[in-house]
This record gives structure tokens, sequence and C-alpha cells, in this order.
């Protein structure tokens, strides 16, 4: 298992890629936000690198990254790294 957060970095994944494909808006309603593009893409990076490793899970087709700190978890599709979703846990 290589560390999602080191695909997400290298040279060939790299996080703004991964970024290109988030539903703002979605991810707005998803969490219950009004937050413009670059928050949201702000909030996200947070999310992901203070986030440990130990948070971060495959399960099928996807990668989910679990913060009880901001109360989110963020679904990443496992071939193209892209974000899907984001839903607040309680």
């Amino acid at each position: 298992f290589v560390p999602l957060l080191s695909l997400l970095f290298n040279s060939r994944l790299n996080l703004p890629s991964t970024l290109s494909g988030v539903d703002h808006g979605r991810i707005n309603k998803k969490l219950g936000l009004q937050m413009s593009k670059k928050q949201i893409e702000e909030f996200v990076i947070k999310v992901l690198t203070e986030t440990k490793e130990n948070y971060y899970s495959k399960k099928g087709k996807n990668y989910y990254v679990t913060s009880k700190e901001h109360n989110v978890r963020i679904t990443i599709n496992s071939n193209t790294f892209r974000i899907i979703t984001a839903d607040n846990i309680d």
C-alpha cells in the first residue's frame, strides 16, 4: 500500500489535478458550508495534509480520508485520484 498523500504530491499525480475535478457546489452542500472555490481547495488541502496516515483507508475503488479534527470524510477515486465527495462525520 503506497500512502495516498505520497501519490497526491509526487510529480505524476499532484494535488492540483486532484482538486481540478472537485464539484465545489456539491462539497458546500454536503458539508453545509458556503465557501468559495479557493476556500474549499484550501480546506481540502488542510484536511489531507493534517490527517495522519492511519486515518487513510482504501475500500474498493476509493480512498477515504477521515478527519475527526475537521469532522469530515473525503472520498477520493483510487484510479483518477480525483475527489468524489466529502461528508460530515458524527
